[in-house]
């Protein structure tokens, strides 16, 4: 099975707005996931979650592909993203604390050990609050969004693609993905890298 995970944020980033237009960048990114009988190299465990209350918290207002056609289009009808910068990053490190303890607690897996803690790359500060919330080390740290800004659903597939090209993801080594984004919606999973490493 092929996960593709791809935005093209610049479509609904209103440049006028400095809380958002420098934060989102367009990407994409993909991973091939097959069945297996060995349990090394299966997934360890899924979390995911949603809370519609939040939802005004990072929204698109009347988007949708269909709502407009060109940029004059959405402007006018406001389909541009919008987010509350100062409460959508509180609710995203409680919430992605919160998730990531319960996974590793659940699994009985120490964050020790894990290798790759690859979150989605919303922002340098939510990344740090978890990593530290984890007692993760910075080498246990993927960090990506300097590099390519927020890719939303992009990000994951991306930062394991980029510690892949860079030869420091080898096979069997543990990896905890964790992700945030509008609706709101949150989730995690664990699981080893059961491919060849470069």
């Amino acid at each position: 099975m092929l996960i593709v995970g791809a935005e093209r944020l610049s479509t609904i980033t209103d440049y006028t707005d400095r809380g958002t237009c420098i934060l989102f960048g367009d990407g994409a990114g993909a991973a091939l996931i097959s069945a297996t009988n060995d349990k090394n190299e299966a997934i360890i465990d899924i979390h995911t979650g949603a809370d519609g209350a939040y939802a005004d918290l990072l929204m698109t207002p009347n988007g949708g592909s269909g709502s407009a056609h060109d940029e004059l289009d959405r402007e006018a009808a406001g389909c541009f993203m919008k987010m509350k910068g100062n409460e959508t990053f509180k609710v995203a490190v409680r919430t992605l604390t919160s998730d990531v303890v319960e996974i590793l607690e659940q699994n009985n897996i120490p964050s020790s050990a894990i290798q790759h803690f690859v979150p989605h790359q919303a922002n340098y500060r939510i990344i740090k609050a978890v990593g530290d919330a984890l007692e993760l080390k910075d080498e246990q740290v993927v960090l990506t969004v300097a590099k390519y800004g927020n890719t939303s659903g992009a990000s994951i597939p991306m930062a394991i693609n980029d510690i892949y090209e860079s030869g420091r993801l080898q096979q069997g080594e543990l990896m905890l993905l964790d992700a945030f984004g509008g609706g709101l919606t949150w989730g995690s999973a664990l699981l080893p890298f059961a491919g060849k490493g470069k």
